[in-house]
């Protein structure tokens, strides 16, 4: 279940509607020829109070109006076989009838106009959101570390076409969608106009590549941070316009040298991205305490790089720099 008041949007697996309507016509044609037969082997347990005489288009005219209405009085049952059989057998065949009528009105109508309006007010509310692409271990991960650092559940979109993937992303808060992430329809809806990052996650560095295409098309500006598995696909990858592009692979291999070579050293690596550690890495703007601080200065954080505008500094070759308005730090900072 999703937690109450958070907002989500799950919609349904396309399905064909033809064979839906096929299959359901068919069942409703079968029951219809059943009860028409049965009603023409009992015809003598029926009473015409036009003419007196049962045809055989009186007992088809008397199996439609039936099934579908409790009658006109015009055609009834007078034996008790004919009745016990209109009784227990047509009644519950009537209900069905009218279930299936009315469930699909509800799918092919009144159910498209909920979603047209729901997907309506959805593009029109979201604004700087996150857009994830994809929600598999490595999605789902990514997504409930950035949870744990604030960000708000109902501005991040799940998009993936696993729909029980996008329901364990609706059950944190998130809005999910149902669908191919590479479609610009999908995409639209997710509101990549006004996105403010995108996280592509795919398990497939084609299908990741082709999502990256389509984002760049649709939004020339947005951040994309992209996945890939193979390293000959990292220079597609960010020729394909990613801003950020990510080897899983080559960061677990980091970690484990790390870990065969020192006894701590991945532990602390590990810990300064889990924000449930006792100290964190984090990017931010200076407080305004810090303006006009050398980095040694910030303390209790521990500034490790500086970035101003296009320049970087690190905490080793800043000599006096000080901290200006406008710069971003890479801080340690206690938990």
């Amino acid at each position: 279940m999703t937690p109450s008041g958070a907002p989500s949007l799950v919609t349904r697996r396309e399905s064909d509607p033809v064979r839906t309507l096929r299959r359901r016509s068919l069942f409703v044609g079968s029951v219809l020829v059943l009860c028409t037969l049965a009603f023409w082997l009992g015809r003598d347990g029926l009473r015409d109070q036009i003419d007196g005489h049962v045809s055989a288009l009186d007992v088809l005219y008397f199996s439609v109006v039936a099934m579908s209405t409790t009658g006109f009085g015009d055609i009834v049952p007078v034996s008790d076989g004919m009745r016990l059989f209109t009784s227990f057998v047509l009644t519950p065949v009537r209900l069905i009838v009218w279930f299936i009528l009315l469930g699909t009105a509800y799918e092919f109508v009144v159910q498209r106009l909920i979603e047209g309006y729901r997907m309506s007010r959805l593009e029109k509310s979201l604004a700087n959101h996150l857009i994830f692409c994809g929600f598999g271990d490595r999605g789902a991960t990514a997504l409930k570390e950035m949870l744990s650092r604030g960000a708000v559940p109902a501005q991040v979109v799940v998009l993936d076409p696993d729909a029980a993937a996008v329901h364990r992303a609706a059950d944190l808060g998130c809005i999910g969608l149902v669908g191919d992430a590479s479609s610009e329809e999908r995409l639209r809806a997710a509101g990549i106009e006004r996105a403010r990052c995108v996280v592509v996650c795919t398990g497939r560095d084609d299908t990741n590549l082709l999502i990256v295409l389509t984002l760049r098309h649709l939004n020339p500006d947005i951040r994309i941070v992209a996945n890939v598995y193979e390293p000959e696909n990292v220079k597609l990858m960010r020729h394909a316009g990613a801003s950020v592009v990510l080897r899983p692979g080559e960061v677990n291999g980091y970690l484990l040298a790390e870990a065969a070579s020192y006894r701590h050293v991945a532990d602390t690596v590990l810990e300064l991205l889990d924000r449930r550690g006792s100290m964190h890495l984090t990017e931010r703007a200076p407080h305004a305490g810090e303006i006009g601080k050398r980095l040694p200065e910030l303390a209790p954080a521990l500034c490790l790089r500086l970035y101003r505008g296009e320049q970087r500094f690190d905490y080793w070759r800043a000599g006096d720099l000080t901290v200006q308005s406008g710069d971003l730090l890479h801080v340690i900072e206690p938990a």
